[in-house]
């Protein structure tokens, strides 16, 4: 396990938040504005790959263009070293987290998250971006009760034939 550093950019570090493939994710301080905020990082060895580098400036433009209560909103993006995407942190749960604790949810949990996640999808779609990795593990839940989407390192351009994507077992 590599240790958690003390500080990326201008952000202080507080704790590792999550990992999968692309990369990691941290909870940091911003000193300078005094918030919390969740800090992406490009996994060691991915950023050699320059598919991987493209997925990741990919998501910080495709995120910076996008303004919905239901989308993590993008704070700063940095080339690196290490190459980071400093985002909204969401006090609360990931939907896989809340369905894994108390199970299926009522008809009216489920109506409540379709309806925000669908709104934020429509803000997504309107500005032609197509999130592509739709799944409970990005989707938050807020403690004040509000889904936001998050993780579009999987995104692209409704207009973009190019593929950054490659295969691989679902996550």
């Amino acid at each position: 396990m590599t240790p958690i550093p003390e500080q990326i950019g201008k952000y202080r570090i507080r704790s590792q938040l999550g990992s999968g493939v692309m990369g990691v994710v941290y909870l940091a301080h911003d000193e300078d504005l005094q918030r919390d905020v969740a800090i992406k990082v490009l996994a060691r060895g991915e950023d050699d790959g320059r598919s991987a580098s493209l997925r990741f400036i990919n998501e910080a433009r495709l995120l910076a263009v996008l303004s919905n209560p239901h989308i993590v909103h993008i704070y700063d993006y940095a080339p690196g070293p290490p190459p980071f995407i400093a985002m909204e942190y969401v006090r609360g749960q990931s939907l896989r987290a809340l369905l894994s604790e108390r199970g299926a949810q009522s008809a009216a949990v489920v109506s409540d998250c379709a309806a925000q996640l669908l709104d934020g999808l429509a803000t997504a779609h309107e500005a032609g971006i197509l999130h592509r990795d739709i799944k409970p593990g990005n989707v938050l839940l807020s403690e004040r009760g509000v889904f936001k989407l998050a993780d579009f390192g999987l995104a692209r351009r409704e207009e973009d034939r190019g593929d950054l994507t490659s295969t691989g077992p679902p996550g």
